[in-house]
């Protein structure tokens, strides 16, 4: 089984091994207690998630295939205006996305990154940043077995 832990911390070294054609200085898994003072916009923040039920489950109530969401947050640096912010962080956006839907290995296995069918929410636009989340998503196979 690929935890979220597991599969945040390999889509955050996708996004660290590539971070120059992405257009980021700093790529972070990042939790309610990270400390957000190091990372350097424009950057990409990996976040591991439960939003939606299982839509199969046994008998005996082990539920499979469980969605895991992956929001990736693109931060564009400072600009003069918000369209310019948005525009940077629009592209940024992109372009993880374009890195990080694949499947990806790690010691555990393999996953599958999977765009969700609303890709994109605008988190914050203003001049002195724009964040834009992009919405990805796998399964872990089965729980409670």
């Amino acid at each position: 089984m690929i935890t979220p832990d597991i599969a945040a911390a390999a889509v955050r070294e996708v996004l660290h091994t590539n971070r120059a054609s992405i257009g980021i200085k700093d790529a972070e898994v990042l939790s309610e207690d990270t400390d957000s003072k190091p990372l350097r916009p424009p950057y990409a923040g990996v976040i591991a998630d439960f939003e939606d039920e299982s839509l199969q489950a046994t008998d005996d109530t082990v539920q499979i295939d469980v969605p895991v969401e992956i929001k990736i947050l693109c931060s564009s640096g400072e600009h003069k205006n918000a369209s310019l912010a948005f525009q940077e962080a629009f592209g940024i956006a992109i372009k993880v996305i374009t890195h990080a839907k694949t499947t990806l290995t790690t010691d555990d296995g393999e996953f599958t990154l999977m765009l969700r069918k609303r890709p994109f929410t605008i988190i914050r636009n203003a001049a002195d940043q724009c964040v834009i989340q992009a919405n990805l998503y796998y399964y872990i196979g089965a729980i409670g077995e």
